[in-house]
């Protein structure tokens, strides 16, 4: 994520503050539960940055915004009923 340019996307896409990265991996460092699977992260067109993880059949994901450094959670169960 840090080395990310400015329009990495097909001409979208702004690199990312390394200073909020900093923040961010330090925080996630000190607090992350040891027995918690890491996600995978990406980076989003729209300047979020987004982690996601799979939990049996259970999809979740978390998507941070560096400018005002709010996150959104969603989680939906993908076990069909019958």
């Amino acid at each position: 994520l840090k080395g990310l340019p400015d329009k990495w996307f097909d001409g979208d896409g702004s690199a990312f503050n390394k200073d909020f990265l900093n923040s961010l991996l330090s925080r996630i460092e000190a607090y992350y539960p040891d027995d918690l699977s890491l996600p995978y992260i990406y980076p989003v067109v729209d300047g979020n940055i987004r982690f996601e993880w799979t939990f049996n059949r259970v999809e979740t994901s978390l998507e941070v915004n560096p400018n005002d450094q709010l996150a959104e959670l969603y989680s939906i169960n993908l076990i069909e009923r019958g």
